[in-house]
């Protein structure tokens, strides 16, 4: 696959300027988080080995893999430094034990955060540096991030909270590429999928917050940083693929509307002022109490537009919405935020999500 992505020419090469020159001086550690993806870990580094940066150090944080991960990372790539936590302690925790490592063992200029299911272009750590270096108070920077399949296209060009139906936004998700975003700017948030975060700001505002585990936890970053004073930018020159949904393939998808329900409540806590905040809490309630609209939220359509939906299609469907595992892992996230359970998704909990899955399946495939 890696050979198959295109190599951005596009732009003139980075090393040619005495800016870029002087930029590829700072130093820039790379943190891969690996959780049983030795596959996509492996040819995550292939990419990453191919990198023209000269000052890069990479570290592999291993989240407690069973597949072997960390036996062919080390035949593979011996000189690379590979961190094991002995369990999963999702997204923010490990890459938190990344990020302590080199705060305490590395001298970086940079701490760069890659999801281990990317291809990535070699210019593309130079581009973000040199970027750094027009936008002194970014905290963070982030490339424009394109599909693996198809290669050409968008799946990140900046990101944004959009107020009016209380949900995320990537820009141009879907779209082909055709150079419509490639103008270097300001952004809400940058995707923890591949993001260049100041040293400094990390010793700062701290590294990632834990309580989040698994999503959020980038934008909540991200929002702390903005907060403190720094801008978050979108640098387009910079390209990465990336294989989008791997982290909740293999029948976890449950667990991701689980982590979203509870964190996106945790992030509007944190971050919404209180009218905004509100609206969250009010969609959420309306959700847990009518399954429909919570169907309805993918097509991230304003609450109005749901309710309509909603009387058109007739309750019945909303009655049935009741026993769909999609509802209630987001009930249990809805749940396990007024609980005030945060951090990994209790056992209980997971064990109740793999059970509704599996009679969901089979209520669904044994006919009348």
């Amino acid at each position: 696959m890696t050979a198959s992505l295109p190599v951005d020419t596009s732009a003139q090469h980075p090393t040619a300027s005495a800016g870029a020159d002087a930029a590829r001086t700072e130093r820039v550690a790379v943190i891969i988080l690996n959780w049983n993806g030795k596959d996509d870990t492996l040819e995550c580094l292939h990419s990453v080995a191919a990198i023209d940066y000269p000052a890069l150090e990479v570290v592999v944080v291993d989240n407690g893999s069973q597949d072997g991960s960390v036996q062919a990372i080390r035949a593979a790539f011996p000189h690379i430094t590979i961190v094991e936590t002995g369990a999963n302690l999702g997204y923010a925790g490990g890459n938190n034990a990344g990020i302590r490592y080199c705060l305490e063992n590395l001298s970086t200029d940079f701490l760069l955060l890659l999801n281990n299911d990317t291809l990535v272009d070699p210019h593309f750590i130079t581009r973000l540096v040199v970027a750094s270096h027009e936008h002194p108070r970014a905290a963070v920077l982030g490339p424009k991030i394109l599909r693996c399949e198809p290669p050409d296209v968008l799946w990140f060009a900046g990101g944004y909270w959009k107020a009016h139906n209380s949900s995320f936004s990537h820009v141009g998700d879907g779209e082909k590429d055709t150079g419509q975003f490639d103008e270097d700017k300001e952004t809400d948030f940058v995707t923890g999928c591949a993001m260049l975060m100041r040293t400094s700001v990390v010793r700062d505002i701290g590294p990632l917050d834990e309580r989040f585990f698994l999503t959020h936890e980038d934008v909540d970053w991200c929002y702390r940083a903005r907060s403190a004073g720094y801008s978050c930018r979108f640098v387009p020159a910079a390209r990465v693929h990336h294989k989008v949904s791997a982290s909740f393939a293999r029948g976890r998808a449950s667990l991701g509307i689980y982590f979203t329900a509870r964190n996106r409540l945790l992030w509007a806590e944190m971050h919404l002022p209180a009218l905004q905040r509100l609206r969250v809490y009010t969609e959420a309630g309306l959700e847990l109490l009518i399954p429909r609209l919570l169907s309805h939220r993918r097509s991230t359509a304003p609450l109005a537009k749901r309710l309509y939906w909603l009387l058109r299609d007739g309750f019945r469907a909303n009655w049935e919405g009741y026993s769909d595992p999609s509802y209630r892992a987001w009930r249990y996230g809805a749940s396990d935020y007024i609980r005030r359970r945060f951090g990994d998704c209790p056992a209980d909990v997971r064990l109740s999500l793999t059970k509704d899955a599996e009679a969901f399946r089979t209520s669904a495939h044994s006919g009348p």
